[in-house]
């Protein structure tokens, strides 16, 4: 959230398999928006979290078929269990998705959290329009330096 609220981005999160209200949310949250979206998952490598993936961004697109959402999972993926080297548990034999899993399972919280929010970031950035960005912070600047001196002006404050 430190990372997504910075930007003004939403953050949403579910546990397990979510109700169908929050695919509907996020759907009316998206055509409301009218522009394309981009959503990040983040979640365990295992039959859930990957089937989770799938349920989430099928639910998503039955309720938002007009808008144009990029739905992209971002952690954990193999590549990143290898080359961060993250802690397994066993994959649960009982779990009926678990059949064709031939691997250990990884939690999202066994990535570091200055990684996962690294990761958070670098996908917010990816969007940001550098120069649009920097004439903003321009603005801001000097409408904070105006304020200020207006402020110390009605209290009679010397420059």
């Amino acid at each position: 959230y430190r990372v997504t609220s910075s930007w003004d981005v939403p953050l949403m999160v579910t546990r397990g398999y979510p109700s169908l209200s929050f695919p509907h949310q996020t759907a009316a949250y998206i055509n409301g928006l009218e522009k394309p979206t981009y959503l990040y998952y983040f979640g365990d490598y295992d039959p859930l979290g990957l089937d989770i993936t799938r349920n989430v961004r099928e639910d998503i697109e039955e309720f938002a078929p007009w808008a144009e959402v990029h739905f992209e999972r971002v952690a954990v993926s193999e590549d990143q269990i290898e080359a961060w080297q993250l802690p397994t548990r066993p994959t649960k034999v009982s779990d009926s998705r678990s059949g064709s899993f031939r691997r250990e399972s990884v939690e999202v919280d066994a990535i570091p959290p200055d990684v996962l929010r690294t990761l958070v970031s670098d996908k917010i950035i990816q969007h940001i329009d550098e120069q649009a960005l920097h004439v903003m912070q321009v603005a801001e600047e000097s409408e904070r330096s105006l304020l200020t001196k207006i402020a110390a002006d009605l209290n009679g404050v010397p420059e």
